[in-house]
């Protein structure tokens, strides 16, 4: 059964009160119960007992008169909504009580029941429309106040005209007062503020924007490290109306990859280090042992062989093959972890004959090419990048399969681009954990450590069965 709408009149007039009952009545049926107060004391009594969906007002009463008497009801029920009922004369106190929240006024003697009936349902309405738009707008201003984040609602122009509780504090002023009707550019550094108006700009054609690194003020020009992304606001008829602007605090997170980055960089230098040690003592340890021992071997082999038996020969053979295929190893395993050519000659240098040392080693067609001026680079970008290299290569010798391999160097537009790309199985380049447990994978996160320790980025485009292309980009100089 549908609820019936409960009315509280508050008339002192008893014809009154008669007459808008039996008027009601007639138009609403049963859908509609009034209850009657003749005092304001008595309605507010009345309030206190029972539940009802709106108040019919008059603003002459015994104990109450005027906007008094709107004000003394609103205080005690600020959320329900109220019609007041009035005489022609009263056309300045109707004003000041729909400015203060009343949802309707009726002058009395001049409405018919269908008439008063709609004033109530719409008034009914409208009260919970605005309920509803007050409980939305508590919602968005707690979730903006409570939020880590800078939120601030800028015009077209960029003036603020809204700013959340966390802008003050981030930005250290005390009250809304000192920043409204203010450029952002005032909270930005000036060194930035072109950077800024192009995010601005390109937020009005395109809607958003991605976020923006830069250097933000507080009141006291102090600076400290920020990212800003914006959106534009719209409205109902799809017209640009304001920008929504979102400034994070980075600077603890800046200080804390500065520092992983720091100890990335200890960490690498100390691989590198221990690299270039294992590979001397192999090289002038292990490696000139079994040199010795290869020339005291064929010294022996000469001296004995017009005496032995075949079977002999063939075993000194098959003793001597096995030895310089130690040799060999051993040779390229110094070459691994420090190739000589890289001291002696750079980076380009080294990667061409390594890439021509891969191929003859893995029967793979591998190709060398390099385009664009050829500067020098500091020690640290060539061995790295170095390291990026031969690690994508021993994955191509380990997984992929691949009949061919390009490796290409390209110097342009300040940038160093190394490629290396293989025509072998491929893999899900997307849905692979980078730290999953497998040797390809633990050999991308190296790639990607040693990229970004020298300021770079690594990317890896890779389907299966479509070949896999490592890329690493550089800044000439950073």
């Amino acid at each position: 059964m549908k609820k019936r709408t409960q009315v509280l009149l508050i008339e002192d007039n008893r014809n009154e009160a008669r007459m808008m009952k039996l008027l009601l009545e007639s138009s609403s049926g049963d859908d509609l119960a009034l209850e009657w107060e003749e005092s304001l004391c008595g309605g507010i009594e009345r309030l206190k007992t029972g539940a009802f969906d709106l108040i019919l007002l008059d603003l002459s009463l015994p104990d109450s008169t005027g906007f008094e008497t709107f004000r003394r009801i609103r205080e005690q029920v600020p959320r329900l909504p109220v019609i007041v009922l009035t005489g022609l004369s009263e056309e300045r106190i109707v004003s000041l009580a729909l400015e203060a929240g009343a949802q309707d006024y009726l002058v009395k003697g001049q409405v018919g029941g269908d008439v008063m009936r709609r004033s109530i349902r719409y008034a009914i309405e409208r009260h919970r429309a605005d309920d509803a738009m007050r409980r939305s707008e508590e919602l968005y201003r707690t979730l903006v106040d409570t939020s880590p984040d800078s939120i601030t609602m800028t015009d077209l122009d960029g003036r603020f005209v809204k700013v959340s509780k966390r802008a003050l504090d981030m930005h250290g002023f005390d009250s809304e007062d000192e920043l409204i009707g203010k450029n952002a550019l005032n909270i930005i550094a000036p060194e930035q503020h072109a950077m800024a108006l192009r995010n601005f700009q390109k937020t009005l054609v395109h809607g958003v924007s991605g976020n923006l690194e830069c250097e933000l003020l507080r009141k006291d020009g102090s600076r400290f490290e920020g990212e800003m992304s914006m959106s534009l606001m719209k409205d109902e008829y799809g017209h640009p109306r304001a920008f929504m602007v979102v400034m994070r605090d980075v600077t603890g997170n800046r200080r804390a990859e500065r520092v992983i980055l720091r100890l990335s960089k200890q960490v690498i230098t100390e691989y590198e280090r221990a690299r270039i040690m294992i590979a001397n003592d192999i090289h002038d340890g292990v490696g000139q042992s079994l040199l010795a021992l290869k020339m005291e071997f064929d010294t022996f082999k000469k001296s004995t062989s017009g005496d032995m038996s075949e079977d002999g020969k063939e075993k000194l053979n098959r003793i001597d093959s096995t030895l310089r295929g130690v040799l060999n190893e051993v040779r390229r395993l110094a070459s691994e972890l420090r190739p000589p050519l890289l001291d002696d000659f750079g980076f380009e240098t080294a990667l061409e004959v390594y890439v021509g040392e891969f191929s003859l080693s893995t029967g793979i067609l591998t190709s060398f090419s390099s385009e664009g001026d050829h500067p020098p680079l500091e020690e640290e970008k060539e061995v790295l990048l170095f390291r990026i290299a031969q690690e994508a290569l021993t994955n191509v010798r380990k997984h992929s399969h691949a009949r061919t391999v390009v490796v290409s160097l390209v110097f342009e537009n300040g940038y160093l681009r190394l490629s290396i790309r293989d025509d072998g199985d491929g893999f899900d380049a997307l849905n692979t954990p980078a730290g999953s447990n497998s040797g390809m994978c633990f050999g991308i996160v190296g790639m990607r450590d040693r990229a970004e320790v020298i300021g770079g980025n690594l990317e890896i485009i890779s389907e299966p069965g479509s070949g896999t292309t490592v890329t690493v980009q550089i800044p000439r100089e950073q």
